[in-house]
């Protein structure tokens, strides 16, 4: 009797199935370089099953590996923010796809691979145009067939609102506004760049205002938001992709508005109501797949401002689209050089390009920021990180590293790390060396009386809240974890946020076992004092992706019941901040969605800022290493920022992401929209 081998697609399944030895052992030298894309089992698992569905592919296993490493390539290219590769720059995207990964694809099985797909002999797996066929084939170009009709929806809504609204208010109107407002400023007055860009956002349908660091987007946003108040009475919403960035709109923005020496009528029903801040998936009530329903009723908004744009990946803009009504003004703001969003799409660098529309009138719809008033001279630290993010989004990676003239300081020794300005140190592809700097960024997180036990106490809630010396000693602990934070590439690898994470976990048990019974205990997966995070919105706990907390113990007047974490007396508990409140929410209810955050990845840092960024590297090339990640890593830290990798790993940076899409083609020559079951 045969054996069947346990395969996640089915045993019977792969012992019938024509050709699956072969294919198994493409997979299997496919696995390897696909976590080092940060491609995990589903995306492995998906390119496995399309190439199942067409077997006899060609002349066996050579087309079939061609065509897997095809699939992979498009999955790192949206994740990297394209939407498509095009046919004519293919070979390009292959090389580099197959020389940072160390796989081998003859040119030879890559063509003929394609003539297959440009032939239509593959027809259950690619189609043309609208087919509903896993991958198309439009404009030139290969597509997943959702990031087709993605693009397709988006540049619709964004045609409709750059070419066929009309202004929301004449220019006289909107400059003797925002004349009023700066009178009274809330701050240091605007620039001429900036206050182009409150005009352009008060006076249009749809309006993008794009600035590196420093530039003073969020200055532009409160007045922005102060303009638009005088001329519509109706409700202005902010808005982000993450908790971090969308709690950190709605606290500045409300800070400025505090600071108005006499507000005026509208400034005052500001006052006593400002814009409410949320995510942009709990404003839009959106879970990712599904779609909006055209019978629903616009959000009832005057203006939707959106921060950190740069996050936003096609799925979700569509939803931003469909749910505004065409009168509502639309603002994006961001940083068009910092990374797209992990899924396909990269709104903010696509749109931003319209500045180079010969439209005059499209072109008018971006501003870009140029001026940093970050460049403290005060400040040496500050201003050499910015001059290094500068650096590094020119491309010009080795004046940042260069041994005797280049901007950053290297260190031989972990331990001579001083944590300012920018400094870098050569891991040389050693675990040991990176541990090394993990624990010494690890100690940077920690208050000076944590040396041998988290500084929390007990916690108690009275009337529903902590008291107040309570509370101050929470912030201080979540000040401390969120003021250094170790940013990584990926989550897998020994470089990855995943083993960081555990090392940064058995350093904590370490310190604070003798000062804390509950650490005590083995296998201990969570410690008081660990910063936690959220990785999926949680919508019936008010919790969202990317929201981040400290656990501590609480106090309780109930032995624990084997639902607890803690012992008799207390509960281990993970505190986050709602509406401004230290909240205790139980771990077992949370754990799908929690997970450590000593170190996170630079994707999920955005929208954050810190003191010190550690920029932890892989040991080797991949093709996420771009000067987009770096500069995004960088340009999160304010006063220090530590590189840390093999040199030749760092040098990659230099290259670009290959941005492939079609979005403004799509805007300037449309399609008909398409629908969808």
């Amino acid at each position: 009797m045969t054996r069947l081998r346990l395969h996640p697609k089915g045993a019977v399944r792969a012992a019938l199935t024509p050709h699956h030895a072969a294919t198994e052992d493409i997979f299997r030298r496919l696995g390897a370089s696909a976590q080092a894309c940060d491609l995990g089992d589903q995306e492995l698992y998906l390119a496995e099953e399309l190439i199942s569905m067409y077997p006899f592919v060609g002349e066996g296993a050579a087309q079939r590996s061609a065509l897997a490493m095809l699939i992979l390539a498009i999955m790192v290219s949206e994740r990297q923010g394209s939407t498509c590769i095009p046919l004519a720059g293919i070979d390009a995207v292959m090389k580099e796809f197959i020389a940072t990964t160390r796989l081998e694809l003859h040119a030879r099985d890559l063509n003929r691979a394609l003539a297959h797909i440009t032939s239509g002999h593959l027809g259950s797996m690619f189609g043309h145009g609208a087919a509903r066929q896993p991958l198309v084939v439009d404009r030139n170009a290969l597509y997943t067939e959702r990031a087709r009709w993605l693009e397709v929806r988006v540049a619709a809504g964004l045609r409709a609102r750059l070419l066929g609204q009309p202004r929301r208010a004449d220019a006289s109107t909107v400059d003797a506004a925002l004349r009023d407002v700066l009178t009274r400023a809330a701050g240091p007055s605007l620039s001429d760049e900036q206050a182009a860009a409150v005009r352009a956002a008060a006076t249009g349908a749809l309006t993008i205002i794009t600035g590196g660091p420093g530039t003073g987007k969020t200055a532009v946003a409160a007045t922005v938001v102060r303009v638009l108040a005088q001329l519509d009475n109706r409700p202005i919403a902010l808005a982000a992709p993450t908790g971090k960035a969308a709690q950190r709109l709605g606290e500045v923005i409300a800070g400025q508005l505090a600071r108005i020496a006499q507000p005026n009528a509208a400034e005052t029903s500001l006052l006593h109501d400002p814009p409410a801040a949320s995510t942009l998936h709990r404003l839009l009530s959106f879970h990712p797949g599904q779609q909006r329903s055209a019978m629903r009723s616009a959000l009832p908004l005057g203006a939707l401002l959106i921060d950190e744009s740069s996050m936003i990946d096609l799925e979700l803009m569509a939803a931003v689209l469909d749910a505004l009504a065409p009168d509502t003004a639309l603002i994006l703001l961001g940083d068009s050089h910092q990374l797209p969003a992990v899924n396909a799409g990269q709104i903010m660098a696509d749109v931003s390009g319209l500045c180079n529309s010969p439209d005059a009138d499209l072109a008018a719809r971006v501003v870009t920021l140029t001026h940093s008033y970050r460049m403290d001279a005060r400040d040496p630290d500050g201003a050499a990180v910015l001059r290094a993010a500068q650096t590094i989004d020119a491309g010009d990676i080795k004046n940042v590293l260069d041994t005797k003239r280049g901007l950053a300081t290297t260190r031989r020794n972990a331990n001579a790390i001083e944590f300012r300005g920018v400094e870098y140190f050569d891991t040389v592809g050693s675990d040991s060396r990176l541990m090394a700097v993990v624990s010494a960024a690890w100690h940077r997180m920690l208050l000076p009386s944590e040396t041998t036990e988290a500084a929390l106490p007990i916690l108690q809630l009275v009337d529903g809240a902590l008291p107040a010396a309570q509370a101050a000693a929470l912030d201080a602990v979540f000040a401390a974890r969120t003021q250094t934070r170790i940013l990584t590439v990926t989550r897998g690898q020994s470089t990855g946020t995943d083993l960081i994470n555990q090392r940064c976990h058995e350093l904590a048990s370490t310190a604070w076992r003798s000062g804390d019974e509950v650490a005590s205990r083995e296998h201990t997966s969570w410690l008081p004092g660990e910063p936690v995070m959220v990785v999926t919105n949680d919508y019936q706990r008010g919790l969202w992706n990317g929201d981040q907390g400290i656990i501590a113990r609480m106090r309780s007047d109930v032995d624990g019941d084997g639902t607890s974490d803690g012992f008799a007396g207390t509960l281990l508990r993970a505190w986050f901040r709602v509406a401004g409140t230290w909240t205790p929410f139980a771990i077992e209810a949370l754990r799908d969605r929690l997970e450590l955050c000593w170190a996170m990845t630079v994707h999920k840092s955005q929208g954050s800022e810190m003191d010190t960024a550690v920029v932890v590297l892989p040991h080797r090339d991949t093709p996420l290493i771009t000067r987009e990640l770096l500069y995004t890593a960088v340009t999160r830290a304010r006063k220090s920022a530590v590189l840390v990798g093999p040199r030749s790993v760092v040098q990659a940076g230099k290259r670009g992401i290959l941005r492939n899409s079609r979005l403004i083609e799509r805007v300037l020559t449309p399609d008909t929209v398409e629908g969808r079951l």
